[in-house]
């Protein structure tokens, strides 16, 4: 369980965590997640000594629990892709708070960015259990855009997206690649029959 000394008016609120994205130029997100008190974080324990604080050195101790709370806990996509997820650091905020720092490598040139907080839901990536929050306000921000909302177990998403990046236009680009390849590998089939059936022909009929 966490404990830290509250101060009023500069405490988090119990049951609510705040998830902030920055999306950067490269494509790259940057994540910051604030949490009212470690025992939510479905029902991890940072006091490591049991000497009723949390210190620098419980965070370190937990850092494999971190790591895998934030992976199976929260999710980022790009164009319906999956952006591969790093975990950067763990500290107290001076208030009653753990900050929590991440990293999703999305391309540049995504048109739709989509969070989804898993942990709302309960265990990872929703499996039915304790939530380790009721609510949580997510905010995703780009250079040329901004999207902010309160999600719930229920409604867990947010999704972002941005005007004039070619993310659809990939996709599109990728759906006619496959057609130009379905398209070549009939006309080689066709082509096979045909020879196939000019030899059995000629084989048939050999005066021909």
């Amino acid at each position: 369980m966490l404990f830290l000394l509250p101060r009023p008016a500069r405490g988090h609120t119990p049951g609510l965590s705040v998830a902030d994205f920055d999306v950067r130029a490269d494509g790259q997100v940057e994540g910051r997640l604030t949490f009212a008190s470690a025992e939510q974080l479905g029902g991890l324990s940072l006091d490591r000594d049991g000497d009723g604080a949390v210190t620098d050195d419980d965070l370190a101790a937990a850092r494999e629990d971190l790591r895998a709370f934030v992976l199976q806990g929260v999710g980022v996509d790009a164009d319906g892709a999956t952006c591969p997820a790093a975990f950067l650091d763990a500290e107290l905020t001076e208030a009653d708070g753990l900050l929590l720092r991440t990293s999703y490598a999305c391309p540049s040139d995504a048109a739709d960015i989509e969070v989804t907080l898993y942990y709302l839901s309960g265990t990872p990536e929703g499996r039915p259990g304790r939530p380790s929050y009721r609510r949580g306000i997510a905010r995703i921000e780009a250079p040329d855009a901004t999207m902010e909302a309160v999600l719930t177990g229920e409604h867990r998403a947010i999704a972002l997206h941005r005007t004039g990046k070619g993310g659809v236009g990939r996709r599109n680009a990728r759906r006619a690649a496959v057609l130009v390849v379905a398209a070549m590998v009939v006309a080689l089939l066709a082509y096979g029959s045909y020879r196939w059936r000019s030899a059995r022909a000629a084989w048939q009929n050999p005066t021909l």
